[in-house]
């Protein structure tokens, strides 16, 4: 094939890839298709595109990879440092390269000793790494490998790459502010109706509790022990509404998702829910520095109660000071285990 036409297939491939993007598909979809055209039009066996990995700074984080004759789903989501890699130079110089023995370097400098790599990895050779690079913000890289033996990537390869990569990192911007335009309309629908249901609902039921409580007192014994349990059960929905308003913010409050997520997550090994309650301004007045230390409390705590395997209810209680001075976590079962896990937010409070 000729330069020219092969020119003409890229920038076909770079329009394509670009209505989908602003199409609206899924992220992760999208990176697959931008791996994949890439890899086809490249002639490489192996494509992939690697990301700054969030849960562990200084490193890149192969988000997709799409291959024929490789283990694609045992590299995906390997992590590997940006330090002295040619995948890492590329993504902090912003500047496409091309690199030989490329197998042999990912083997040599991936720090998880966990993967296991599959054999073709070691005959991995020539390689374009190319920035996907929207202005002057780098996103992540796209890496294109060909097998020991196969033809060696050129300089013209490495143009047409780049290319088609900052076309796609533009398109990838775009799809990515449709996505957050997206999301702030789901979390304004949500805001509005938790705001109903604290404003209207809770402040409803409160006043019919009140009210059924004052009733309490001046019926006889029995009368008044039904009236009871009825003004209990009022509390309880009561709980369960604001827990209803506490989902709706998962989006937003990261420590109220990140409770209510290991909460549900204990619900596999329990055979049932938890109930949570959470009480105070917990994403506001609760310091990083101590979040992990709560979630591991927790879910440490939810882990024992599996494995003892004799409960069958467990209420899940967590609290903050309105002064933002005490945080308490609660954790008991019907087998009358009783966890408290209290700790000072502010040091002129702790004695």
């Amino acid at each position: 094939m000729d330069p020219g036409e092969r020119r003409a297939r890229w920038l076909r491939a770079s329009n394509d890839i670009t209505g989908s993007l602003l199409s609206g598909n899924d992220p992760k979809a999208s990176l697959l298709l931008v791996a994949e055209r890439a890899r086809q039009l490249a002639e490489a066996p192996v494509a992939a595109i690697a990301l700054p990995d969030e849960q562990r700074p200084g490193n890149l984080v192969f988000e997709v990879v799409d291959g024929v004759g490789l283990g694609a789903d045992q590299i995906s989501g390997l992590s590997v440092p940006i330090a002295e890699t040619g995948s890492g130079h590329v993504f902090v110089t912003g500047k496409a390269a091309i690199f030989r023995q490329y197998g042999n370097h990912v083997l040599a400098r991936t720090d998880d000793p966990s993967v296991r790599f599959p054999p073709q990895v070691a005959d991995l050779d020539s390689s374009v790494v190319v920035p996907l690079a929207a202005a002057s913000d780098v996103l992540g890289v796209l890496v294109l490998v060909r097998f020991r033996g196969d033809p060696l990537f050129t300089e013209g390869d490495l143009e047409m790459a780049e290319t088609f990569a900052a076309h796609a990192a533009v398109a990838l911007v775009f799809a990515r502010a449709a996505e957050t335009r997206r999301r702030l309309a789901v979390l304004e629908d949500r805001d509005r109706i938790a705001r109903g249901l604290h404003d209207l609902v809770i402040q409803r039921l409160f006043a019919v509790g009140l009210g059924l409580d004052g009733l309490r007192s001046k019926l006889d014994g029995e009368h008044a022990e039904t009236v009871g349990g009825f003004v209990a059960q009022l509390d309880e929905t009561i709980h369960e509404v604001r827990r209803t308003i506490f989902s709706l913010h998962e989006e937003q409050d990261r420590l109220r998702a990140d409770l209510v997520k290991t909460t549900r997550e204990a619900a596999a090994s329990l055979g049932f829910e938890p109930h949570l309650r959470l009480d105070g301004p917990l994403d506001s007045l609760v310091p990083d520095t101590v979040r992990p230390d709560l979630l591991a409390t927790l879910r440490d705590t939810l882990s024992d109660i599996a494995r003892a395997g004799q409960a069958r209810a467990v209420e899940v209680g967590v609290r903050v000071e309105p002064d933002g001075s005490m945080l308490e976590l609660r954790v008991t079962d019907d087998e009358g285990a009783d966890l408290r896990w209290r700790t000072q937010l502010r040091e002129e409070d702790a004695p």
